[in-house]
């Protein structure tokens, strides 16, 4: 983005209702995410209460663009005798995206997260107590010893929440995005059949695999929730949109086979 109207150096475009509003800000590319971090201190250490350990919600951060800066694609054909091996790989890279999949699985409890205390109470990684010098100085002690009052429900699933940017991640991927076989008939044997001149038989796979950054422990980054009423990337549930990874069924693998006969 290089301009906008008058002296604006930052616009927004849509804002999802959940603390992840979509931007297009001068200098950095369209369109960018913003998020609610947690409140930190110029270390970059999350700030919590010094008699319960929780942290709280800050400012809006900007977690990056949605749309790849990066694309690769990579296709080969190895062929022995009858056969040919075919391989479509890509890379998407760059971007970002949020897993609104997210609040569910905290609401549920099936979060990968929430489970790695035990759903017991923790001292929050990272964090730090703020204190006051009898100068009236604010310094910041690394918090060791406090921990957050509920590792349960009250925590995971509404305080957490708050942290939005948390669960914005790269969505950067590789992916075989087809795999084929083909048998090529010998001539020896279409001459025999006679009023065929060619045919072939292939066996074809898509979308087998992915591989994606250890951040991203939810899935497919580029599946978004299903909708139409905007074309604003990284926006709400009823968007078509990127950037934006909602709930609903896994990405899946098909598999199927082709004829080809020539006449």
């Amino acid at each position: 983005m290089t301009e906008l109207a008058g002296d604006a150096t930052e616009l927004m475009l849509d804002d999802s209702g959940d603390d992840m509003p979509v931007y297009a800000i001068v200098g950095e590319s369209f369109p960018v995410i913003k998020a609610t971090d947690w409140k930190r201190n110029s270390e970059g250490k999350v700030i919590v209460n010094a008699s319960n350990g929780m942290p709280s919600a800050g400012n809006l951060i900007s977690c990056g663009t949605t749309e790849p800066t990066v694309r690769l694609g990579l296709t080969t054909n190895l062929r022995w005798k009858q056969f040919t091996l075919g391989a479509t790989f890509d890379y998407r890279g760059g971007h970002h995206t949020r897993f609104v999949l997210e609040n569910n699985m905290l609401f549920t409890g099936s979060s990968y997260l929430s489970g790695l205390a035990g759903r017991q109470r923790f001292v929050f990684p990272n964090s730090v107590i703020e204190t006051t010098d009898a100068s009236g100085n604010t310094t910041y002690v690394d918090n060791t010893n406090v921990t957050v009052y509920d590792g349960g429900d009250n925590f995971w699933n509404v305080s957490y929440k708050q942290g939005v940017a948390n669960q914005v991640v790269s969505a950067a991927s590789w992916r075989l995005r087809e795999l084929s076989l083909n048998y090529d008939f010998p001539k020896s044997l279409i001459q025999k059949i006679g009023f065929i001149q060619k045919a072939s038989l292939s066996l074809v796979g898509r979308n087998l695999f992915m591989w994606t950054p250890k951040t991203n422990v939810w899935g497919d980054p580029d599946f978004t929730s299903a909708g139409g009423n905007s074309n604003i990337t990284a926006t709400s549930y009823n968007r078509n949109i990127s950037g934006y990874a909602g709930t609903g069924s896994a990405s899946t693998r098909s598999y199927g086979f082709n004829i080809l006969v020539s006449f």
